[in-house]
C-alpha cells in the first residue's frame, strides 16, 4: 500500500511540475538541426527558433506524433527543409509532452522575397 502511494505521489509532483498545456502558434524563423524518427510513434525535431511562443520545458525540441493525419507530410517538408538548408517555422499546437518537448501540428518553408 505504502510502495503504492509512493508511485501516486511521484506521479503527481511530476505532473505538477511541468505543463501539460502552453500556448499556441508560430516561432520565428529557424533551421532544423535534426529529425529523429523513433520507435514511440513520433517524430522529433530540434530547431533553435528565437521566439518560441511555448511555456514547455524545452525549447529547442517539437515532436510530431506519426498517427495524426498529415503527419508525413509534414515530416517530408521538414526533411527537405533540413536537406536544402531552408529556413521553416513551426506551429506549435500548445501540448507539452512528458519530457518537455511541444507538439507542433504545422510547418512552413519561407523564402526570402527578392526586393
Amino acid at each position: 500500500m505504502l510502495k503504492q502511494f509512493s508511485y501516486i505521489l511521484f506521479f503527481i509532483v511530476l505532473s505538477a511540475s511541468m505543463p501539460l498545456s502552453a500556448e499556441s502558434g508560430w516561432t520565428s524563423t529557424t533551421q532544423i538541426v535534426e529529425i529523429t524518427a523513433t520507435t514511440a510513434g513520433k517524430f522529433i525535431i530540434h530547431a533553435t527558433p528565437e521566439k518560441n511562443p511555448t511555456d514547455c520545458k524545452d525549447k529547442e525540441r517539437f515532436f510530431l506524433d506519426y498517427s495524426l493525419p498529415g503527419s508525413n507530410n509534414i515530416y517530408l517538408l521538414l526533411l527537405d527543409a533540413a536537406v536544402s538548408q531552408l529556413p521553416v517555422k513551426l506551429y506549435i499546437t500548445g501540448r507539452c509532452e512528458l519530457f518537455g518537448m511541444s507538439e507542433l501540428s504545422k510547418a512552413s518553408i519561407t523564402f526570402k522575397q527578392k526586393s
